[in-house]
């Protein structure tokens, strides 16, 4: 990461934005920011910038989660984001095993569900992937869609909206579906 690209994710963060720094080569990178720096020797900390916030997780997490899958680690850093983006646009319950990403295909907003369930550790190809469900998926919206369709299925599903969220039930994820938001 460049000079620049730091001063930038600050200013992302002092305009409203919410940055989560992860990693004991990243942090250091951002201490030059405050005065007096943050003590980061601590599992995490969260700081106001500006009118937005930035957390730091001081520790390596990529490899040694990919070696324990810690249920204590996925907690801890499921923490961190919750204050860091406490309204998300999308929220899955249900399985710890479904990485979620969202995204714009025209006019259209997709909701990505990816099954991660199976022994990803200890084999260097998965052979059977358990399917993960049922997943409840909370969606915020300005408005309430006209539809709702689970992808590769085809399938409309029943949804409800109330306050800003269409709520529905996924009850299945084999190994990857996709929610188009109409």
């Amino acid at each position: 990461m460049e000079l620049s690209d730091t001063d930038d994710l600050i200013d992302y963060a002092h305009n409203g934005g919410s940055l989560l720094v992860i990693g004991s080569k990243a942090v250091p990178l951002f201490m030059k920011y405050f005065d007096p720096p943050p003590d980061v020797n601590q599992a995490s900390v969260i700081l106001p910038v500006g009118t937005g916030k930035v957390g730091f997780i001081p520790q390596d997490l990529g490899l040694p989660y990919a070696a324990s899958q810690s249920e204590e680690t996925r907690q801890m850093l499921g923490s961190v984001v919750k204050q860091l983006f406490p309204n998300p646009k999308v929220e899955v319950t249900g399985s710890p095993w479904v990485d979620v990403s969202v995204s714009n295909l025209g006019e259209k907003l997709t909701v990505h569900l990816v099954n991660t369930s199976g022994n990803h550790r200890d084999l260097p190809i998965v052979e059977k992937i358990d399917p993960i469900g049922p997943l409840n998926v909370t969606i915020r919206l300005d408005e309430k869609p006209m539809k709702i369709t689970l992808q590769p299925e085809g399938k409309e599903c029943q949804f409800t909206y109330t306050d800003g969220k269409a709520s529905l039930t996924v009850n299945s994820v084999p190994i990857y579906s996709i929610l188009i938001v109409e």
